[in-house]
């Protein structure tokens, strides 16, 4: 099993085909442009070869997801690796050049190394997949636009309230206006994400939405993340993904830290916090977290918390993968 490395930006995409004969080196280098016609000469080159390549490339976002689909849907052993796991074997192997094609060969080195880590393939997004995520990202863009107005609406009072005779009143009401108009836009958004998940995933849609304490808000975000509930294996994969599974460091009788969950940086951070306000809310009506809350009293309400989100995310998985009903009296 060999794999080329790809190293992916926007507009281009290094190429590194290892020598099955001699690992370490290089038959081909090169670099494609990130189109259909790019990944058509690549597919061609591969082809020349003679010999079955898998494909394994950096996480990069909407960048890597279309040249994945493309030699996935065709048949092609295809997958990601978060940007955190090639860091790190750059450090172990003390490597620190830094340039598109050094980093395509290290992902090839890291891919074939670890082989072991790479057997579930990279599974393609469906056209409705690639359009939840367009709209989620643009859910994205109207929070954060949300907050910045509302942080220019809090300094333009900070100031007014620290000098005398001077009101910024013009302003006030534009950032105001600007301020309601988005929230009701972002409101109606809202509203269409969650009409079009009901339309496009309604058996997904159904079974998480029958789960005590999850809403509307937080569905798309679980349909979109785990590709409609097909890109993990068990539950297991699931909470590590998000960053709810705990993590040991320690070593003989002097070094032993405090268990910790996952670092944001190494896990999907922002699933986990929607996940953790869905928690939050079931903890006080979700009848199988209630029960484990009440047996972790003794803890801290943060540990408490993360404990109900570990839970809430085994309940999502199980009835998302499955397309069943949330059933109360199970244990």
């Amino acid at each position: 099993m060999f794999w080329i490395g790809l190293d992916i930006s926007k507009e281009k995409i290094d190429y590194a085909f290892p020598n099955p004969k001699n690992m370490g080196h290089y038959l081909r280098t090169g670099r494609i442009n990130n189109n259909l016609k790019g990944y058509a000469n690549l597919e061609r080159i591969i082809l020349e070869s003679g010999i079955n390549f898998n494909l394994a490339c950096e996480t990069t976002g909407i960048y890597s997801f279309p040249i994945m689909d493309y030699f996935s849907s065709r048949g092609y052993h295809c997958n990601e690796i978060h940007a955190f796991s090639i860091a790190s074997y750059k450090k172990t192997v003390l490597q620190r050049n830094k340039t598109d094609k050094v980093d395509a060969k290290e992902i090839s080195d890291y891919a074939h190394r670890y082989k072991d880590k790479l057997v579930r393939p990279y599974v393609a997004r469906t056209a409705n997949l690639i359009e939840l995520g367009l709209l989620i990202r643009t859910k994205k863009q109207l929070e954060k636009r949300d907050r910045a107005l509302n942080n220019i609406l809090e300094a333009y009072g900070f100031v007014q309230d620290k000098l005398e005779n001077i009101t910024f009143e013009y302003a006030d009401k534009g950032l105001r206006s600007l301020i309601s108009n988005n929230q009701a836009y972002k409101k109606n958004f809202d509203k269409g994400i969650s009409q079009y998940c009901k339309e496009n995933f309604a058996a997904t849609y159904e079974a998480l939405n029958s789960i005590s304490g999850v809403g509307e808000n937080t569905i798309p975000y679980l349909i979109y993340y785990t590709n409609n509930f097909t890109r993990f294996n068990n539950p297991r994969d699931f909470t590590s993904y998000i960053g709810v599974v705990p993590n040991f460091y320690e070593s003989g009788s002097s070094v032993k830290y405090k268990t910790r969950i996952a670092h944001k940086s190494v896990c999907n951070s922002q699933l986990r916090a929607a996940l953790s306000q869905a928690a939050n809310i079931a903890m006080r009506h979700n009848p199988q977290i209630k029960e484990l809350v009440s047996r972790l009293d003794h803890l801290t309400f943060k540990q408490r918390l993360i404990a109900a989100t570990r839970k809430l995310a085994i309940q999502v998985y199980f009835c998302g993968k499955n397309k069943v009903m949330y059933d109360k009296n199970r244990p």
